[in-house]
């Protein structure tokens, strides 16, 4: 059964039923916040869309503020 108390489930995995395990899986990664996610070595097309994204935003930024530079 289940470790939760209270809870008479076939445990699946981790001594847990599927919906506590699946609870507990939901804040897993919730620490990283919205931090980047890098590596020493990118691929090439995760740094191609980081620039277009990049470029994308500044152009943006600048019609909105209506700066020409």
């Amino acid at each position: 059964m289940c470790k939760v108390d209270n809870c008479e489930t076939k445990v699946r995995t981790k001594n847990l039923c599927q919906y506590h395990y699946n609870r507990s899986m939901r804040h897993r990664y919730s620490d990283k916040g919205l931090e980047d996610i890098s590596t020493d070595n990118p691929h090439p097309r995760t740094l191609e869309a980081k620039k277009e994204f990049n470029k994308g935003f500044w152009e943006f930024i600048k019609k909105e503020l209506n700066i020409n530079a």
